[in-house]
């Protein structure tokens, strides 16, 4: 920025990076807001089919440029991201996130791997599978940045 003056509340004359040599700003993912859940909680046994023998679907909104997160799981539920199970009922358990590209992919119990196709530099909608059978419980999931 050699030569870049500060006049009237502007910088002129500044060169500021491109490309790859500009600065990348990463998003946070979050839940979609809905009854049950926050931007990063969702209150599983608030789901409309809580206690009911049925899933709800829980969607999280990963950006394209998204550091690693975690879904960190609060009592006895399940979920599952397009038919692969990633937490089991009977413990508290986390969930690796990660996004390249062109996928999201999850890792969870036992190594149970997931990955879900996304379009390259746009906002990818994973819908999640999740079940509780004893909402009396409160299970909760919570979205845990690295």
């Amino acid at each position: 920025m050699q030569g870049a003056r500060v006049g009237r509340g502007m910088c002129e004359g500044a060169v500021f990076p491109e490309g790859d040599q500009a600065p990348t700003r990463t998003q946070r993912p979050r839940f979609e807001v809905s009854a049950y859940a926050s931007e990063t909680v969702v209150n599983v046994a608030q789901c409309p089919n809580a206690g009911r023998k049925r899933t709800d679907l829980v969607t999280v909104i990963v950006p394209p440029r998204t550091a690693p997160f975690t879904l960190a799981s609060c009592g006895r539920m399940t979920m599952r991201v397009d038919q692969v199970r990633l937490l089991v009922p009977w413990r508290d358990q986390r969930v690796a996130c990660t996004r390249n590209n062109t996928e999201v992919t999850f890792v969870g119990h036992n190594g149970n791997i997931s990955t879900h196709p996304c379009t390259d530099g746009e906002e990818a909608r994973v819908p999640l599978r999740v079940y509780t059978g004893n909402p009396e419980e409160s299970p909760t999931m919570t979205i845990v940045y690295e």
